[in-house]
């Protein structure tokens, strides 16, 4: 094989699409598991909304959520925009903590004097 990397290319687009195939029947079986979980809930608890929110699996309903926006954000390719702004905001605020530490330094009663 002389031309190693004519044949890597197919290989990774391969790849790549597994990827997103698995990510696609992820996001469809974690659907499927949370319809059937809601389901139950409600025939179970007879209409009381207490009942309803205490039979309902909260951690698998969050991670379809979860699954629903990564997914929503890399079809529309927002997924490096958004995690970029969100390490912004990270040093944004680490920054802020450092400057509101040396604030609470200060001596207040001399600064006045």
């Amino acid at each position: 094989m002389k031309n190693t990397k004519k044949n890597i290319i197919p290989v990774i687009a391969v790849l790549v699409l597994i990827v997103i195939i698995i990510l696609f029947m992820l996001l469809v079986g974690d659907a499927t598991l949370c319809l059937v979980d809601g389901a139950d809930a409600a025939l179970r608890s007879n209409g009381k909304i207490v009942d309803f929110c205490l039979r309902l699996n909260l951690i698998a309903w969050y991670r379809l959520v979860k699954l629903v926006l990564r997914e929503t954000c890399i079809r529309l390719g927002m997924g490096d925009t958004i995690e970029a702004q969100l390490e912004a905001y990270r040093v944004v605020n680490q920054a802020l903590d450092q400057k509101m530490a040396q604030l609470k330094a200060l001596d207040l009663e001399r600064w006045k004097q």
